[in-house]
């Protein structure tokens, strides 16, 4: 074998995909196949053979699932839980507490000059007896 990439010997970009490699493959493969072509003058169909195995096997490696992550380099990244969990616990505690703050300022925050304007429902229940 000599020392050509596999994209070199197929004729295709590096680039190119999975199916365009695939019909190279086999528009070659026609024409170089020991039982087709006449006379060992050209390409070593081993070499096509190889070069596509190389292409195919290195693609399928860098492809995603059809949610587009790709799980097996997922799997071998370490995820550090401890701050993940840590933050989760900050963010919950801080949204908590700005809803309590945001509900409960009209208690705890209103001063005696201050009316707060009644709801309808309030309305009726709060309405002096005459």
């Amino acid at each position: 074998m000599n020392n050509k990439s596999p994209y070199d010997i197929l004729g295709v970009g590096r680039y190119t995909t999975q199916k365009e490699i695939r019909r190279r493959y086999l528009e070659l493969c026609k024409k170089h196949h020991p039982d087709v072509a006449s006379g060992g003058k050209g390409v070593d169909f081993r070499e096509i053979t190889v070069a596509y195995e190389q292409l195919t096997n290195s693609k399928k490696n860098n492809q995603t699932s059809p949610g587009g992550v790709n799980w097996e380099k997922a799997h071998q990244t370490s995820i550090k839980t401890q701050k993940w969990t840590r933050n989760s616990y900050l963010a919950g505690f801080t949204i908590t507490s700005i809803t309590l703050l945001y509900l409960s300022y009209d208690k705890f925050f209103q001063t005696d000059h201050q009316k707060r304007t009644l709801l309808p429902h309030e309305r009726k229940n709060n309405s002096p007896v005459s």
